[in-house]
Protein backbone atom coordinates (compact mmCIF):
# COMPACT_ATOMS: atom_id res chain seq x y z
CA UNK A 1 0.00 0.00 0.00
CA UNK A 2 1.35 3.89 -0.78
CA UNK A 3 -0.28 6.69 0.66
CA UNK A 4 -0.08 9.92 -1.28
CA UNK A 5 -0.94 13.18 0.75
CA UNK A 6 -1.27 16.63 -0.81
CA UNK A 7 -2.22 19.82 0.19
CA UNK A 8 -2.83 22.93 -2.27
CA UNK A 9 -5.46 26.00 -2.29
CA UNK A 10 -9.02 26.12 -3.48
CA UNK A 11 -9.39 28.92 -6.52
CA UNK A 12 -12.35 31.24 -6.04
CA UNK A 13 -14.30 32.94 -7.96
CA UNK A 14 -15.86 36.44 -7.11
CA UNK A 15 -19.64 36.43 -6.00
CA UNK A 16 -19.13 32.77 -4.22
CA UNK A 17 -19.42 32.29 -0.75
CA UNK A 18 -16.41 29.89 -0.45
CA UNK A 19 -14.08 30.60 2.47
CA UNK A 20 -11.13 32.17 0.62
CA UNK A 21 -7.99 30.87 0.66
CA UNK A 22 -9.06 27.29 2.27
CA UNK A 23 -6.19 24.79 3.05
CA UNK A 24 -7.31 21.28 1.04
CA UNK A 25 -5.94 18.15 2.13
CA UNK A 26 -5.96 15.53 -0.30
CA UNK A 27 -5.07 12.58 1.11
CA UNK A 28 -4.83 8.79 -1.02
CA UNK A 29 -4.98 4.95 -0.01
CA UNK A 30 -4.73 2.61 -1.80
CA UNK A 31 -4.55 -1.48 -1.53
CA UNK A 32 -4.14 -4.89 -3.81
CA UNK A 33 -7.42 -6.24 -2.40
CA UNK A 34 -10.42 -4.89 -3.92
CA UNK A 35 -12.55 -4.98 -0.75
CA UNK A 36 -10.62 -3.21 1.53
CA UNK A 37 -12.80 0.21 1.90
CA UNK A 38 -15.63 -1.96 1.49
CA UNK A 39 -16.82 -0.77 5.57
CA UNK A 40 -15.59 2.82 4.68
CA UNK A 41 -18.81 3.06 2.27
CA UNK A 42 -21.28 5.60 4.25
CA UNK A 43 -24.89 5.38 3.85
CA UNK A 44 -25.27 8.74 5.62
CA UNK A 45 -23.67 11.76 3.67
CA UNK A 46 -25.41 14.40 2.00
CA UNK A 47 -25.92 12.43 -1.95
CA UNK A 48 -26.63 9.33 -0.62
CA UNK A 49 -30.11 8.07 -2.24
CA UNK A 50 -32.71 8.32 0.12
CA UNK A 51 -31.28 11.19 2.24
CA UNK A 52 -33.89 14.60 2.52
CA UNK A 53 -30.83 16.69 1.19
CA UNK A 54 -30.15 15.00 -1.89
CA UNK A 55 -32.25 15.82 -5.22
CA UNK A 56 -30.80 14.10 -8.17
CA UNK A 57 -27.92 13.52 -9.82
CA UNK A 58 -26.85 13.74 -13.50
CA UNK A 59 -24.02 12.53 -15.88
CA UNK A 60 -22.61 13.70 -18.99
CA UNK A 61 -22.88 10.26 -20.53
CA UNK A 62 -25.06 7.28 -19.14
CA UNK A 63 -22.74 4.96 -17.82
CA UNK A 64 -23.09 1.10 -18.68
CA UNK A 65 -23.60 0.25 -15.26
CA UNK A 66 -24.82 1.92 -12.30
CA UNK A 67 -27.53 4.22 -13.40
CA UNK A 68 -29.21 6.72 -15.57
CA UNK A 69 -29.73 10.12 -15.26
CA UNK A 70 -32.93 9.52 -13.86
CA UNK A 71 -32.40 6.76 -11.85
CA UNK A 72 -29.14 7.93 -9.82
CA UNK A 73 -26.14 5.79 -9.75
CA UNK A 74 -24.88 2.51 -7.76
CA UNK A 75 -21.91 5.18 -6.67
CA UNK A 76 -24.46 7.07 -3.76
CA UNK A 77 -26.48 4.29 -2.57
CA UNK A 78 -23.70 3.67 0.31
CA UNK A 79 -23.16 0.27 -0.54
CA UNK A 80 -19.85 -1.12 -1.63
CA UNK A 81 -20.63 -4.36 -2.92
CA UNK A 82 -18.84 -8.02 -3.53
CA UNK A 83 -16.26 -9.10 -5.80
CA UNK A 84 -16.99 -8.03 -9.16
CA UNK A 85 -20.45 -7.26 -8.85
CA UNK A 86 -21.25 -4.74 -11.53
CA UNK A 87 -24.60 -3.58 -9.88
CA UNK A 88 -22.53 -1.94 -7.71
CA UNK A 89 -20.60 0.37 -9.44
CA UNK A 90 -20.36 3.22 -11.93
CA UNK A 91 -18.54 2.90 -14.99
CA UNK A 92 -18.40 3.96 -18.38
CA UNK A 93 -17.97 1.10 -21.24
CA UNK A 94 -15.61 2.17 -24.07
CA UNK A 95 -13.32 5.01 -22.37
CA UNK A 96 -10.56 6.85 -23.92
CA UNK A 97 -7.72 8.30 -23.07
CA UNK A 98 -8.21 11.89 -22.50
CA UNK A 99 -12.08 11.75 -22.91
CA UNK A 100 -13.75 13.35 -19.74
CA UNK A 101 -16.93 12.56 -18.15
CA UNK A 102 -19.33 13.83 -15.23
CA UNK A 103 -21.23 13.17 -12.30
CA UNK A 104 -23.27 16.52 -10.94
CA UNK A 105 -25.74 16.23 -7.90
CA UNK A 106 -28.37 18.83 -6.71
CA UNK A 107 -28.38 18.92 -3.25
CA UNK A 108 -32.27 19.86 -1.69
CA UNK A 109 -32.58 23.78 -1.36
CA UNK A 110 -36.25 23.58 -0.70
CA UNK A 111 -35.40 21.53 2.32
CA UNK A 112 -32.78 23.97 3.14
CA UNK A 113 -32.35 27.74 0.83
CA UNK A 114 -28.86 28.77 1.97
CA UNK A 115 -27.80 25.54 0.71
CA UNK A 116 -25.06 23.31 2.61
CA UNK A 117 -21.65 22.89 4.23
CA UNK A 118 -19.52 20.71 2.53
CA UNK A 119 -17.30 19.08 5.25
CA UNK A 120 -14.99 16.51 3.83
CA UNK A 121 -15.78 14.30 0.55
CA UNK A 122 -14.82 10.70 0.28
CA UNK A 123 -14.06 8.59 -3.40
CA UNK A 124 -13.77 5.05 -3.36
CA UNK A 125 -12.26 3.01 -6.99
CA UNK A 126 -11.82 -0.86 -6.66
CA UNK A 127 -12.44 -3.69 -8.99
CA UNK A 128 -11.23 -7.13 -9.68
CA UNK A 129 -9.46 -7.63 -13.01
CA UNK A 130 -8.59 -5.67 -16.12
CA UNK A 131 -6.47 -2.24 -16.45
CA UNK A 132 -5.28 -0.83 -12.84
CA UNK A 133 -6.52 2.53 -13.91
CA UNK A 134 -9.88 1.24 -12.92
CA UNK A 135 -8.60 1.85 -9.62
CA UNK A 136 -7.13 4.80 -10.09
CA UNK A 137 -8.68 8.42 -9.54
CA UNK A 138 -8.32 11.12 -11.65
CA UNK A 139 -10.82 14.02 -10.99
CA UNK A 140 -11.80 17.75 -10.08
CA UNK A 141 -14.35 18.69 -7.86
CA UNK A 142 -16.19 21.66 -8.58
CA UNK A 143 -19.40 23.56 -6.43
CA UNK A 144 -21.75 26.06 -7.36
CA UNK A 145 -23.83 27.87 -4.57
CA UNK A 146 -27.43 29.34 -3.81
CA UNK A 147 -25.84 32.92 -4.39
CA UNK A 148 -22.88 32.36 -6.45
CA UNK A 149 -25.24 32.34 -10.18
CA UNK A 150 -24.81 29.22 -12.35
CA UNK A 151 -21.46 29.20 -12.19
CA UNK A 152 -19.01 26.52 -10.91
CA UNK A 153 -15.78 27.07 -8.46
CA UNK A 154 -13.07 24.63 -8.34
CA UNK A 155 -12.49 22.71 -4.69
CA UNK A 156 -9.94 20.21 -5.33
CA UNK A 157 -7.77 18.69 -8.29
CA UNK A 158 -7.07 14.84 -7.51
CA UNK A 159 -4.31 12.97 -9.51
CA UNK A 160 -4.20 9.93 -7.49
CA UNK A 161 -2.45 7.19 -9.76
CA UNK A 162 -1.15 4.21 -8.23
CA UNK A 163 -1.90 1.39 -9.88
CA UNK A 164 0.07 0.88 -13.57
CA UNK A 165 -1.95 -0.23 -16.48
CA UNK A 166 -1.55 -3.74 -16.19
CA UNK A 167 -2.65 -3.91 -12.36
CA UNK A 168 -5.22 -6.64 -11.81
CA UNK A 169 -7.37 -6.48 -8.95
CA UNK A 170 -6.81 -3.54 -6.03
CA UNK A 171 -8.96 -0.29 -4.71
CA UNK A 172 -8.00 3.05 -3.76
CA UNK A 173 -9.69 5.93 -1.29
CA UNK A 174 -9.13 9.35 -1.40
CA UNK A 175 -10.67 11.63 1.39
CA UNK A 176 -10.27 15.89 0.58
CA UNK A 177 -10.74 17.83 4.18
CA UNK A 178 -9.89 21.70 4.80
CA UNK A 179 -7.32 21.96 7.26
CA UNK A 180 -7.99 25.54 8.41
CA UNK A 181 -12.03 25.93 9.00
CA UNK A 182 -13.24 22.13 8.34
CA UNK A 183 -15.20 23.01 5.75
CA UNK A 184 -14.38 23.31 2.23
CA UNK A 185 -17.49 25.46 0.97
CA UNK A 186 -20.66 26.87 2.14
CA UNK A 187 -23.35 27.82 1.05
CA UNK A 188 -23.45 24.33 -1.59
CA UNK A 189 -26.14 24.14 -4.61
CA UNK A 190 -24.73 21.65 -6.73
CA UNK A 191 -21.75 19.40 -6.55
CA UNK A 192 -19.91 18.20 -9.74
CA UNK A 193 -16.82 15.61 -10.43
CA UNK A 194 -15.16 15.89 -14.15
CA UNK A 195 -12.82 12.64 -14.17
CA UNK A 196 -10.33 12.38 -16.86
CA UNK A 197 -9.15 9.12 -18.41
CA UNK A 198 -5.45 9.41 -18.43
CA UNK A 199 -2.92 8.24 -20.84
CA UNK A 200 -2.09 5.22 -21.20
CA UNK A 201 -5.48 3.64 -20.68
CA UNK A 202 -4.89 0.31 -20.34
CA UNK A 203 -7.72 -2.46 -21.42
CA UNK A 204 -10.12 -1.22 -18.92
CA UNK A 205 -10.08 2.62 -18.86
CA UNK A 206 -13.16 4.13 -16.87
CA UNK A 207 -12.77 4.66 -13.79
CA UNK A 208 -14.85 1.77 -11.68
CA UNK A 209 -16.72 4.00 -8.89
CA UNK A 210 -17.80 2.35 -6.07
CA UNK A 211 -18.43 5.04 -3.77
CA UNK A 212 -18.76 8.95 -3.66
CA UNK A 213 -19.50 10.55 -0.33
CA UNK A 214 -19.62 13.84 0.83
CA UNK A 215 -20.15 14.92 4.01
CA UNK A 216 -21.84 18.07 5.38
CA UNK A 217 -24.51 20.32 6.83
CA UNK A 218 -27.18 22.46 6.19
CA UNK A 219 -25.71 25.72 6.10
CA UNK A 220 -26.90 28.54 9.00
CA UNK A 221 -27.44 32.10 7.19
CA UNK A 222 -25.96 34.68 8.50
CA UNK A 223 -27.89 37.30 10.19
CA UNK A 224 -28.41 40.56 7.72
CA UNK A 225 -27.00 43.86 8.45
CA UNK A 226 -30.75 45.06 8.49
CA UNK A 227 -31.77 42.11 11.07
CA UNK A 228 -28.94 43.56 13.40
CA UNK A 229 -30.06 46.81 13.53
CA UNK A 230 -33.42 46.13 13.98
CA UNK A 231 -32.50 44.10 17.01
CA UNK A 232 -30.59 46.76 18.38
CA UNK A 233 -33.59 48.92 17.89
CA UNK A 234 -35.58 46.56 19.97
CA UNK A 235 -33.53 47.08 22.64
CA UNK A 236 -32.94 50.21 23.12
CA UNK A 237 -36.56 50.84 23.38
CA UNK A 238 -36.99 47.78 26.04
CA UNK A 239 -34.44 49.38 28.13
CA UNK A 240 -36.06 52.62 27.74
CA UNK A 241 -39.60 51.12 29.14
CA UNK A 242 -37.14 49.64 31.82
CA UNK A 243 -35.99 52.74 32.90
Amino acid sequence: MTTLRTSTFAALALGTTLSVNAAISIVGVNNATQNTYSGDASATDLVNQGQSSFSSVTYSANPRFGGTAASGGAHNNGIHGADGTSGEITFWLGATAGETYTITYDLNTTLNPAGYDIRSVQTIHAWTNNSGHQKNQNYTMDVSTVSGGAGFSPIATVAYLPFDEVSQSGASKVNITEDATGILATGVDQIRFTYTIPTPSGSQASPTIREIDIFGTATIPEPSSTALLGLGALGLVLRRRRS
